[in-house]
């Protein structure tokens, strides 16, 4: 295969996971913007709807929805731990990722990626 042929193939391949983990970071960033994002489905529905209609669908007593409580705000301080932890490694993956690409592009290119990620950027917030 031709070096060219590899560079278009390399290129597409580093543009088109780029657009992909950029859609994933704007979804995620976009929720943990939010004073109170909905990291899970049960923050999302509302931990008392959850909890509602568990004990409506499973028969729960009393005891067991009061443990099932316990378990949502357990696993709810691990994901905010884990949205803490991640935020920071995206964003340095996501700029390391630009400066890749930046380092390939004429100085024309340049500036129109820049535009592009600032249009990007803007329809998230």
């Amino acid at each position: 295969m031709k070096i060219k042929t590899k560079a278009v193939l390399y290129l597409s391949g580093v543009f088109i996971s780029g657009l992909l983990l950029g859609m994933v970071i704007g979804i995620y960033t976009e929720r943990s913007t939010d004073a109170s994002p909905p990291l899970s489905f049960t923050e999302y529905h509302g931990k008392s709807q959850v909890v509602a209609k568990l004990r409506a669908e499973l028969d729960l007593n009393d005891q067991q929805v009061a443990s099932i409580e316990k378990i949502v705000d357990s696993c709810r301080q691990r994901f905010l731990a884990l949205r803490d932890d991640f935020k920071p490694l995206s964003d340095r993956l996501v700029s390391k990722m630009n400066a890749d690409i930046r380092a390939i592009l004429t100085s024309e290119q340049r500036e129109r990626f820049d535009k592009f990620l600032d249009r990007e950027f803007r329809k998230r917030r």
